[in-house]
């Protein structure tokens, strides 16, 4: 292409003053007149400028016509209207006028990062929250019922609970500062970083990101002692160094984090006149700035040693902040899907897998304190496996892609096989729970 472009060149710039000379003679046989037979050179010159950016892109441009042509100028179409258009919405004749690279958007993409690369971080990120705020309502819940439990039920559905769930929230908050970080290094063209290294502009956002993942990582103190049976007698300097300081600053830190959600919401809200903030996004900082106060006080109460002021100041408020944060974890996967054109299929789905890996994850503890039923635990962690394998689906179903008509039907067998895989999970579950550990299988 590049070596007939001189010529291709030549014979438009000779097409361009042909015409203008034929104007011209028409002109004269009114006027009779030389100067408005004469050739208008600027004039000239601009539309061979314009049909040398049409023949560029013809020739050697991947872009194609369709997206070019919003771009075009068609203030003045009616100029060259008998003229051969070679190209569908761009006028050979007229210059070709390309506005910023900033206001150029290719079909399928979109500014918003949840819709464009980042999709696959933030599903995985909800997922993560789903499934953590799972085992750690059931864990509260559980723990408010205590009472009604073997030693084996509770260390599974309280202690192993909090601990596979806050390792869950753990490696969403991590991965929130993640994607956070490097979508903006991303506009900044800088390379990408993954620790807490991050040299650019500290945001509400960035600090917020930050706080949620220094309270995590407190409250993993606790809970890994806990979940290792380590005990600590009360008021001791270990107990208020690796049970008690941990626990507090890390609920402040939420409580921190989710006030920081709803002022980053409002500060965006007023500073981005163009701005239109979703009501999910709002309902979400919210609920999580709810939520964050729940962990905060739940974290106060554990001081305490009366059982009255533990159930009030700890068992509720975490129930209620466990379930805060699964409500808005399930709404920012609403959202998610939305702009993958998915529909409620795919989310009730995403949080059914997430709940048959918490089985699978509890049924892993339960085989693991029962002896008789001990090698069970190789048939949770295939199921924990095929549980992450299903949802890997989640990530190439893509409801913009009308190419995956045959990954539709691959997702829908799973969604019935998945459907009664979990209920026959629930029953294994249940068959080595503490009380039946010791009599499921015997005869009498």
């Amino acid at each position: 292409t590049n070596s007939t472009f001189p010529f291709e060149f030549s014979i438009m710039a000779l097409r361009v003053l042909s015409i203008d000379t034929m104007e011209g003679d028409n002109i004269s046989q009114h006027t009779k007149t030389t100067d408005d037979t004469a050739i208008d050179w600027e004039e000239a010159t601009m539309r061979i400028a314009g049909s040398f950016a049409t023949l560029h892109l013809d020739s050697v441009s991947p872009i194609s016509s369709n997206i070019v042509s919003p771009f075009s100028d068609n203030s003045s179409q009616s100029q060259s209207s008998s003229i051969d258009h070679s190209n569908p919405g761009i006028d050979p004749i007229q210059p070709l006028q390309i506005q910023s690279p900033s206001d150029l958007e290719l079909p399928g993409t979109d500014k918003d990062p949840e819709k464009n690369n980042n999709n696959g971080m933030s599903y995985w990120i909800y997922i993560n929250f789903i499934f953590g705020s799972i085992l750690l309502t059931s864990g509260s819940f559980f723990w408010i019922i205590d009472h009604h439990l073997t030693e084996n039920d509770y260390y599974t559905l309280v202690t192993f609970a909090w601990f596979a769930g806050g390792a869950s929230f753990h490696i969403a908050t991590y991965s929130s500062y993640y994607a956070m970080i490097n979508d903006v290094y991303i506009k900044e063209n800088k390379p990408k970083r993954s620790f807490c290294c991050y040299n650019g502009k500290k945001t509400i956002a960035y600090w917020t990101a930050v706080i949620y993942l220094i309270g995590a990582c407190l409250y993993r103190i606790p809970s890994f002692c806990s979940v290792l049976n380590i005990q600590f007698q009360r008021d001791t300097v270990e107990w208020y160094l690796y049970k008690q300081l941990p626990t507090i600053v890390g609920g402040i830190c939420f409580a921190i984090g989710g006030t920081g959600e709803v002022l980053a919401y409002i500060y965006s809200r007023n500073t981005n006149a163009n701005a239109n903030p979703s009501k999910i996004g709002k309902i979400i900082a919210y609920l999580d700035g709810i939520g964050g106060y729940g962990f905060f006080i739940g974290s106060v109460g554990l001081y305490f040693d009366d059982e009255d002021i533990t159930f009030w100041l700890s068992e509720i408020p975490y129930t209620i902040g466990s379930v805060l944060y699964l409500i808005t974890s399930i709404l920012g996967l609403c959202r998610l899907s939305s702009s993958k054109n998915g529909n409620i299929f795919d989310i009730f789905f995403a949080c059914l897998y997430s709940f048959t890996l918490a089985i699978a994850v509890t049924g892993i503890a339960y085989a693991a304190l029962c002896e008789r039923y001990r090698d069970w635990m190789k048939g949770f962690i295939m199921a924990v496996i095929l549980t992450i394998g299903v949802l890997f689906l989640g990530v190439l179903n893509d409801g913009n892609n009308p190419n995956q008509r045959e990954l539709k039907y691959v997702v829908w067998f799973s969604r019935f096989f998945m459907t009664g895989y979990t209920l026959n999970l629930m029953v294994d579950t249940y068959h080595v729970s503490g009380m039946n550990c010791g009599s499921y299988g015997m005869q009498y």
